[in-house]
Order: C-alpha cells, then structure tokens, then sequence
C-alpha cells in the first residue's frame, strides 16, 4: 500500500507564518480545500493504474486504486498496448472507465493475469530463500518459463517481492517484456497482477523446486484458482484529485507540492474577512510564494519531465 504523509505535517509552518491562534480543524479544512484545488487545476496527481482484465464486449470497468481520492479526468487508455482514440470511452461517475457503443474491447490475446488473494504476510515470504514458479508465456522458445530459487529473505515490503518474482522471471525468459506488482485489497488483503505488453501469458503452474509459490497459499494463479481471471490488458491513466475529507496524501506527492498546497491555504485563510489572521498584505505575499511554486508545476509539464510517483511505469 502506498505510504501516505499527513496533512498535519504542515500545521506548525503555517502557525509560524500565521502569527495566530488557529484552530486544528480550520487549519486542516484550509489545507484539504488547497490540495484538491492544486490537484484539479495542474494534474499533478497523474498515475497508471494497475492492467485491467479485459471481458469480451464488456462496457463498464471499475477503476481501482488504493486511495482516499477521486478520478479527476482520464489521460491515455490502451488496450493490449494499443492507444484508444478519445472518442472511444469515458469516465463515467469518476469511478468507472465507460467504452461508448461498437467501442468496447473483444477478441484480445490474453496479456493480464490477476491471481485471487494472495498470501500478504511478509515474514512469511521472507522466510522463502529458494521459491520457483512457471508462467505461461507465449515467447519464441517456450511456451512456459520456470523459474526457481527464488530468494525472498532481507525484503521489505510485497512490493518488492512482486519486483523479485518479476525480475526472476525477465531472467529466466531473457525478456524485458514481463511485469509483476502487487495490489493491497485492504489493510491484511491483496494480490499479484502479472501481464506482458507483447506475447500472450496464461495461468500459473506448479515450481520446479524448492518452494511452490504458484498456488493458493502464495501467489494464487491457478487456473480454477478462487478470484482468478484472465484477459485482455486495459490500461488507464488518470489524475486524481484528493477526497474533500481526506487527511493525507502519498509522500511523493506530499514532497513535491506542500509548499505550493501551504502557500494556497495560507493565501486563502489570508483573504478571509473578519478573521484575526486576515490581512492584504500577507495574502500578496502568500500568492506570490504560491505562483512561484507553479512556474515549476508548468515547466515542468510542458517540458515533459519525468519525477517520482507511485505509477506501475510499464510503458
């Protein structure tokens, strides 16, 4: 699951640039209101979402993520790495990826695995120093990869035991082609997403050696296997926009832009009438340092820079 930072950070810089006695509640309200304004208007907030597995003729695809936020707008949507005209799909109730009459995918090689639940106990992978698994792929010199010594020991988090099993794989099949990541449910919940942007994968079997990690106490791919499914591959980029009662962020985005989201809470507290903070002066003030902070969102935008985020990065 993503690490979030909290709003609450900021609180004891703004009371310093403030001067005043105010409330937590009004300090928090002014920062949530600022982050949602900056997300809407600068789409700093841009992510992949996780593949989805795509249905024969299937309309409406839930678009999930793991966040206390909302689906601003859609960017790119492709289907088994091919770019969908605009024309081609909406974002419907800001939850939903809507593809429009005659447009909904069908016929697709399979290209996305999702496993049903998987084991989400870290000390329990950790304690795996020679786990295998084989995946169907499609490649040109095997329609299966076995992968064996698996060692899962000194990891930190089920994202980079996705990361382990992905690279593992990539080594035995000498293919960049392959990804692997792991999706938390819920706070004990979640499971593994494989898929291939070119080639066709399958189910999971059975590891050569050692530890069998392809079944429903590990990975959880077999065919049959309980929440599995297989399919095409729809992949959606989207901006989110926080919830207006969300207390926190993720930390990249929360290290990139508090000081912009600061400077546009302060700003606005600034021009409140009848408050003992108000003032003309230190909202001018507060506006400027905010701008300042966008000259940097736009360039950046424009010059098409890439910086940290949370996205799958498979393109």
């Amino acid at each position: 699951m993503a690490q979030l930072t909290a709003f609450s950070a900021l609180y004891k810089h703004m009371l310093k640039e403030l001067g005043a006695n105010v409330s937590t509640p009004i300090l928090l309200h002014s920062i949530q209101e600022a982050a949602r304004e900056f997300c809407e208007k600068y789409d700093v907030w841009k992510e992949d979402l996780l593949p989805i597995v795509a249905v024969d003729y299937q309309e409406f695809y839930e678009l999930k993520h793991e966040y206390s936020a909302q689906i601003h707008k859609l960017g790119a949507i492709r289907v088994n790495n091919i770019p969908q005209e605009t024309d081609a799909y909406d974002l419907w109730e800001e939850k939903y990826l809507k593809f429009r009459d005659c447009y909904a995918p069908h016929d697709l090689d399979d290209q996305v695995l999702k496993c049903g639940a998987g084991l989400a106990t870290l000390a329990t992978w950790t304690a795996i120093t020679n786990g295998s698994v084989t995946v169907a792929l499609s490649l040109a010199s095997s329609s299966t990869v076995s992968v064996t010594g698996l060692d899962f020991s000194g990891l930190a988090t089920l994202d980079e035991v996705a990361w382990k099993i992905q690279t593992g794989v990539r080594q035995a099949a000498n293919s960049n082609s392959f990804f692997c990541r792991w999706f938390q449910d819920s706070a004990t919940t979640g499971h593994f997403v494989l898929w291939v942007p070119v080639y066709d994968i399958g189910y999971l079997t059975a590891g050569a050696s050692g530890t069998d990690i392809s079944g429903a106490a590990y990975m959880n791919g077999l065919t049959g296997g309980t929440g599995v499914s297989l399919g095409g591959n729809i992949l959606a980029q989207v901006v989110f926009r926080p919830d207006d009662a969300t207390e926190s962020i993720p930390d990249w985005l929360f290290d990139r832009w508090s000081s912009a989201i600061m400077w546009l809470a302060l700003w606005r507290l600034y021009e409140g009438p009848g408050k003992g903070w108000s003032s003309k002066d230190k909202a001018a003030t507060a506006e400027r340092n905010y701008r300042t902070m966008l000259v940097k969102a736009i360039d950046e935008r424009q010059r098409g820079m890439k910086y940290a985020s949370s996205s799958i990065g498979s393109r």
